[in-house]
């Protein structure tokens, strides 16, 4: 058991992340290393409330990832999201665990167009850890805030921070310890109707800068083509995307160069209403 916690702390570490960061999260994010900021689809939820103003359905989907293929280290995540009259209404619930280690986080989240132009979003989560055997276990509340501004109609930029409560975990047997607060900004160009770049930087009070740079290609009305990078630490990644009436299987991976690949899959319900005019992330 000592052997699996450490084990655990160590992969954490040195990917550069502590327990209860804002992990990111849907198949097609991770098609793109992440830089999701603006991405209007039901993992918004998650990546940035404020886009959650730009879908005009209701919207659902399952991710899961397997870390560098080791068989108990899994990231799993259901979202939804719901349009209303006075704005989007989204659920999340995900789960980090390995064996002897987890951590999950549950949230509901609302975004608003405030102009055409402009959306802002919230979120509040209820944040939970727990260690095996005696090591103890803890739980907090966690608020965060999002932004999205259309610069043009080609042009976009995001914003999202989180933990801006600054709150404490609090564990039954190692004491108190802040949660991560971390601020990402992005910026999303539309090349074409096809073709988008997204740019991204992420800042942990703690930890160092994070870079994100992806892009996809919508080869055919069914198929897009993703792929992307990150720094500290690096990892590259790819992916595709399926597009079949209202559903779409989502399959990505992404790949450390010490410790391997990492794949991801995602179904969405995603309804097909607007896709032939589709040109905004």
């Amino acid at each position: 058991m000592k052997f699996h916690l450490l084990f655990a702390f160590l992969l954490l570490f040195s990917l550069g992340k502590a327990g209860n960061d804002n992990l990111p999260v849907g198949a097609r994010s991770a098609g793109l290393a992440h830089a999701s900021l603006a991405l209007n689809d039901a993992w918004a939820v998650q990546n940035n409330q404020a886009s959650l103003a730009y879908l005009e359905q209701f919207s659902g989907g399952v991710y899961y990832e397997n870390r560098f293929l080791i068989k108990d280290m899994n990231l799993s995540a259901a979202a939804f999201a719901l349009p209303t009259k006075s704005g989007t209404f989204g659920l999340l619930y995900h789960s980090f665990s390995l064996s002897s280690y987890n951590e999950s986080k549950a949230g509901i989240s609302y975004g608003r167009k405030i102009t055409e132009n402009f959306a802002v979003g919230i979120g509040i989560n209820y944040n939970s850890i727990r260690f095996g055997g005696i090591y103890g276990k803890g739980h907090t509340l966690t608020g965060e805030i999002g932004f999205r501004l259309a610069l043009n109609k080609n042009l976009v930029a995001s914003a999202h921070m989180y933990n801006i409560t600054r709150s404490k975990l609090n564990t039954s047997n190692s004491g108190s310890e802040y949660i991560p607060s971390i601020m990402r900004f992005g910026l999303n160009y539309s090349i074409s109707k096809k073709i988008f770049a997204a740019l991204e930087a992420q800042k942990d009070v703690d930890h160092p800068l994070i870079i994100r740079a992806g892009a996809e290609y919508r080869v055919l009305d069914l198929i897009a083509i993703r792929a992307g990078i990150s720094t500290n630490p690096t990892l590259n990644s790819f992916g595709f995307g399926f597009y079949f009436k209202d559903l779409v299987l989502d399959i990505a991976a992404s790949y450390h160069q010490t410790l391997g690949f990492s794949p991801q899959v995602g179904l969405s319900y995603a309804p097909s209403k607007k896709k032939e005019k589709e040109i905004e992330p």
